[in-house]
């Protein structure tokens, strides 16, 4: 049971696993007309073929654009992404004035600086930040989990379940995966292949603690642990929250219409062209005037018995239709692009 609920972890999560149904449905929408592997139909599996869910790849570019673009910003390559500077009081107090006292002060921040980038590096905390950033982008929710020496880990909306308060800040969180290899400390009384892990964080407001408590199916493993704030190795990101949101919404859900009106407009010029672009050749045989073998056997240059006027091609004669879908089109795309930081 939880510490100040009346639920076991396995229990909260699948109360609030109703909450989370519309933001999956979202999502998924995004996700088939986008990247569809950021939220694959429910039921999949690591065998499951993705589906031809979209007709283009622009929408996709553009989530990728975006999201280069922000993790850029976040951690640029060949520099620091932040500065430590010392409190101007503190400095004076500590040093008294001493020049040599300040430059080496400013040496050890920078040569802290340096080891911590050198450990962002080590832990591929850019390509967890880069994930993150298509998580809030594409989905809106995510929980992320700081792996002591092992850099960041991404718990993906439908492995989570989450409990907001009224500013839609999270007060409990409770993650489920799928695992194989349990955490040190947890010995359950069944050995199987394959555990089902629940592990609820709650937020205590009278001490200002969050408590965790871990278990396999409804059995209660390992020993309660208690983090502060700052040492909490969850977290829950969302990208937009309203009031009376159960969950938060992602950027691309402002422009999901679009979205899906250019993948429609795309498979209809694409089916259209390769329609138009079809080529047939009809012969009229009446009269025996002119032979459909002696047209196909024919090389260019060769001379054949026959009416040219026997003989026609396959025309679409839609060219003047296809404009109208093309002009909408290109005027979303342009919507788009300005929308995700797309410059081209």
């Amino acid at each position: 049971m939880g510490k100040f609920g009346e639920l076991s972890p396995k229990a909260f999560y699948a109360k609030h696993s109703s909450d989370r149904l519309p933001y999956e449905d979202t999502a998924e929408r995004i996700s088939k007309k986008t990247i569809p592997y950021i939220m694959v139909q429910k039921g999949s599996t690591s065998t499951t073929k993705l589906a031809d869910s979209c007709s283009q790849s622009f929408c996709g570019g553009l989530v990728s654009n975006l999201k280069s673009k922000m993790g850029m910003s976040l951690l640029p390559p060949s520099t620091s992404s932040f500065r430590l500077e010392p409190d101007r009081e503190a400095l004076e107090t500590i040093t008294q004035g001493n020049g040599d006292m300040v430059s080496a002060i400013y040496a050890k921040l920078s040569s802290v600086t340096a080891n911590i980038n050198k450990e962002i590096e080590a832990q591929q905390m850019r390509d967890s930040v880069y994930d993150l950033l298509t998580q809030l982008i594409v989905v809106g929710s995510v929980v992320i989990e700081k792996v002591k020496d092992d850099g960041i880990k991404i718990h993906p909306l439908r492995n989570f379940t989450v409990d907001l308060d009224s500013r839609g800040e999270a007060r409990t969180i409770c993650i489920m995966e799928k695992i194989k290899d349990l955490p040190e400390g947890i010995s359950p009384t069944e050995e199987k292949d394959e555990y089902d892990l629940y592990t609820l964080i709650e937020r205590n407001w009278d001490d200002k603690k969050w408590y965790m408590t871990q278990s396999i199916e409804d059995e209660i493993v390992g020993k309660e642990q208690k983090f502060t704030d700052y040492t909490l190795p969850f977290q829950y990101i969302g990208w937009t929250w309203i009031v009376g949101d159960t969950y938060h919404r992602p950027y691309a859900e402002d422009f999901i219409d679009d979205i899906e009106q250019y993948d429609a407009l795309s498979k209809v010029l694409t089916q259209g062209s390769i329609i138009a672009s079809k080529s047939l050749i009809f012969v009229d045989q009446k009269g025996n005037r002119t032979k459909i073998k002696d047209v196909s056997d024919s090389e260019n240059g060769d001379i054949i018995n026959g009416r040219a006027d026997d003989v026609t091609a396959f025309q679409l004669q839609k060219n003047f239709d296809f404009q109208v879908p093309m002009a909408r089109l290109q005027e979303i795309g342009k919507h788009l692009s300005k929308s995700f930081l797309d410059s081209q």
